[in-house]
């Protein structure tokens, strides 16, 4: 496997030599031995069509590749022994907090932190006064790793820990009031494109507060009568998006796919091989064909369906 792109993160890039030193660069042994499909671990390696940028390796490949090589998280993240990243993230395992709560603590976004720690991009002075004044740590320990951390006392990181969690039953309130987004299907392609959901505000016809698909990511209405009796034109199908980088398919399951064709609702089935699907219609009249999983923009489930009579 021949990679030679500067743009290519450095937790790809690990990857890359671990597939490379284990399996002698042989992609197909290598996802079988993690458990996860050749098309999904190419994907990594390949650039995003829509974002113009290599996909981010999904918490839950790491997670299997550290299992099945009895190595350290850090593998994917660490230079040499000591890098700021692994300061950071020794700070994050000791005071107790996820990523995301770490993130919102200190006020970084998530997603650019996420990608800070990866190494996509860089930790900025300001990024480190604010972990050092949110968590009373000395800024000499972040940036060289020498002298007293100055970790958080038992007091420090219990108030921590009330603080995040009423943030999130604030914000889970914020958006259980909110509702879901229901937009045009001429907005899908923000919808599902990228490492995070993009729906502009202006793309939004209204929110739906439905509180069993509190969980979707946002709501379609169903175009034309491929998917009846199922589905007819005009209802409201709820979403909850599939992350291209940890791609696969419920072989039976109902998906919307962004497509050069445009969004898509059916049935997802195997096709001929892993780099194929098979599109299913409801409706007899629309015969089944596939599709190239290169040719997919992004990809959504449907949890279910919102008819008004």
């Amino acid at each position: 496997m021949r990679i030679e792109d500067e743009r290519l993160p450095n937790a790809t890039r690990k990857l890359k030599q671990l597939i490379d030193n284990e399996f002698n660069g042989n992609v197909s042994e290598f996802s079988k031995h993690i458990g996860f499909s050749q098309q999904v671990i190419n994907r990594l390696f390949n650039i995003d069509k829509r974002s113009g940028k290599y996909p981010t390796i999904s918490a839950r490949i790491m997670q299997a590749v550290c299992e099945n090589f009895n190595i350290r998280q850090n593998f994917f993240f660490e230079e040499n022994d000591d890098t700021m990243q692994i300061r950071i993230r020794q700070l994050m395992e000791d005071s107790g907090l996820t990523t995301s709560d770490f993130a919102q603590k200190v006020g970084i976004d998530a997603s650019d932190f996420e990608k800070k720690l990866s190494g996509e991009s860089e930790i900025s002075d300001e990024d480190l006064m604010s972990i050092s004044k949110a968590l009373n740590v000395r800024l000499g320990w972040l940036l060289t790793g020498s002298g007293q951390v100055g970790i958080l006392s038992d007091e420090l990181r219990m108030r921590t820990a009330i603080d995040v969690y009423r943030a999130q039953i604030n914000k889970a309130h914020d958006e259980e009031q909110k509702g879901i987004p229901l937009i045009p299907t001429s907005a899908m392609a923000g919808a599902l494109s990228g490492d995070s959901i993009t729906i502009n505000e202006w793309d939004i016809e209204t929110r739906l507060v439905v509180p069993v698909f509190k969980k979707s990511d946002f709501c379609i209405r169903i175009e034309g009568d491929s998917m009846q009796p199922r589905y007819c034109r005009g209802d409201i199908i709820a979403c909850t998006r599939v992350p291209l980088s940890d791609l696969w398919f419920q072989w039976g399951k109902i998906y919307v796919i962004d497509t050069r064709q445009g969004a898509l609702v059916k049935h997802i089935e195997k096709g001929k091989d892993d780099d194929h699907i098979l599109l299913v219609s409801d409706n007899p009249d629309y015969k089944p064909f596939e599709i190239a999983t290169s040719e997919l923009f992004g990809v959504a489930i449907v949890n279910g369906l919102i008819r008004v009579e």
